[in-house]
């Protein structure tokens, strides 16, 4: 029942504890085991806490929780950063001896829309910059913030779908405005392939059925599927209708290795990449299942392998 509109929930885990928030209502944590989450007490009460009753982002780093665009007090702070103490997500009191619990602020009118780690870093993504995120040797933050990218005139390059930021393990990959985008950490600045200009084209022009429906953009996902090194970018269609459902009712998979894309007449709202606990020792658990919820029938289906005609 915690849900509301535009409601959309992502989640940490640290230890035995799952994270999640919405950005509409307060955050909560599962223990594993446990029958039912709860609320944190630690985000609002306790001696120094940073009193945080919603944020759009959750992430697990170097042994903490960590919240990005953020409520508190009452009021939005859409470039602040919070963070838990170190190994427990629950805890944010900053009068604790030893404790790394901690806030900072970006560029104050510069929204975090999305963050993803790669390389002992967490890359967060603002309507208009790149940020990096590290462990800070020194200083009185835990963490240290420097800004690796930015074009804050035309946003060109920037994130503009949040959802579709997604890691191949050596590059970040998402969709901007009118193309896909790749960015490598050893490279100066993000950029567009002429591959994926021609592969992307069609999704922003309006006169294509299969264009992306650009009112929607929480919608758009995407996700990594290593055993075929395609990036899958799930999204709903373009429509006429005033109000749009925003249901993701087609995919466009790109394959890496060999530059090329193509058009799959299915939609999902999310996917996993899944592996099954080994049923003994000398089991080998490195088998994994690319797993998306269907925008179609809300059922969770296997993508490849024998299920793959369903597609």
């Amino acid at each position: 029942g915690a849900t509301g509109a535009g409601a959309r929930w992502k989640a940490a885990g640290l230890g035995n504890k799952v994270f999640f928030t919405n950005n509409v209502t307060a955050p909560r944590v599962y223990t594993i085991g446990d029958l039912s989450s709860t609320t944190i007490a630690g985000l609002t009460s306790g001696t120094g806490n940073p009193n945080l009753t919603k944020a759009r982002i959750v992430l697990s780093f170097a042994k903490v929780i960590v919240w990005m665009n953020v409520v508190t007090n009452g009021d939005r702070f859409i470039s602040r950063i919070v963070w838990s103490n170190f190994g427990d997500g629950t805890d944010y009191a900053t009068t604790t001896s030893g404790a790394v619990t901690g806030q900072t602020d970006l560029e104050t009118d510069d929204e975090i829309l999305n963050a993803v780690e790669l390389y002992n870093a967490i890359y967060i993504f603002t309507t208009r910059s790149i940020w990096r995120m590290t462990t800070a040797a020194t200083g009185s933050l835990a963490f240290g913030f420097q800004r690796i990218y930015t074009e804050p005139r035309n946003k060109n390059g920037c994130l503009a779908y949040p959802n579709t930021l997604v890691s191949n393990g050596k590059e970040l990959f998402w969709l901007s405005r009118k193309s896909a985008w790749t960015f490598n950490p050893y490279t100066a600045a993000p950029e567009a392939s002429d591959w994926l200009l021609y592969a992307t084209g069609h999704l922003f022009d309006p006169e294509n059925p299969d264009a992306i429906e650009t009112r929607c953009c929480e919608s758009a996902v995407c996700e990594y599927l290593p055993d075929t090194r395609e990036i899958w970018l799930s999204y709903p269609l373009a429509t006429s209708a005033e109000a749009p459902n925003c249901i993701n009712n087609r995919s466009l998979v790109f394959n890496t290795d060999f530059k090329t894309a193509d058009i799959v007449d299915q939609g999902y709202t999310m996917f996993v990449n899944f592996s099954k606990t080994a049923t003994s020792a000398q089991a080998c658990n490195s088998g994994q299942y690319f797993i998306g919820a269907s925008g179609t029938d809300f059922c969770l289906k296997s993508i490849g392998g024998v299920f793959y005609r369903e597609n």
